[in-house]
């Protein structure tokens, strides 16, 4: 009897921890900031001619950033299809994630996700758009400084105004 219900005891404890354990919901993912604002394609990085927007997070877990692509028809000069490379980088220039979209689409979502960074909140990060020779290829922009945090750049040369992006953040 009483091993009877030390086992009915075990077997509703098992199955209680079991529950818990699978009810957990999985990590979530939210918008982070959202500058949704253009007018205008930025500037074409070709080579060493970067285009690169800083951004500050809101809030820690910064795991991708959106931004909606320009591609301009391809020219004799140049008629491979459209390509870029985003690459996010730390305040330390330490890269954190990189991803290069070949056969773009234009207007096509383009996004780069990587792992949750911990302490992002408050932390400068510079998002850069990197093409290839004969680039033709980029990122709708805003003319105005639709986001504050943060500033637009072709190589060293800053820009008016800022890229749409959006960034998320898991929790």
């Amino acid at each position: 009897m009483f091993l009877r219900r030390w086992l009915i005891w075990a077997l509703a404890l098992a199955a209680v921890a079991v529950g818990v354990a699978l009810s957990r919901p999985g990590a979530l993912t939210a918008v982070d900031e959202d500058q949704p604002r253009l007018n205008l394609a930025a500037p074409l990085p070709v080579g060493s001619a970067e285009v690169t927007q800083t951004l500050r997070p809101l809030h820690n877990g910064l795991s991708s950033i959106e931004i909606l692509a320009v591609v301009y028809p391809p020219s004799d000069a140049a008629p491979q299809a459209g390509a870029l490379t985003l690459e996010l980088r730390d305040a330390a220039g330490g890269v954190i994630a990189r991803q290069t979209f070949t056969g773009l689409a234009h207007n096509a979502l383009l996004t780069i996700s990587f792992a949750p960074q911990p302490r992002s909140a408050g932390q400068a990060y510079t998002l850069a758009l990197i093409g290839p020779p004969g680039n033709h290829a980029t990122a709708w922009a805003y003319s105005l400084d639709g986001y504050g945090a943060g500033a637009l750049s072709l190589g060293s040369v800053p820009q008016p105004g800022d890229l749409r992006f959006t960034t998320r953040y898991t929790y």
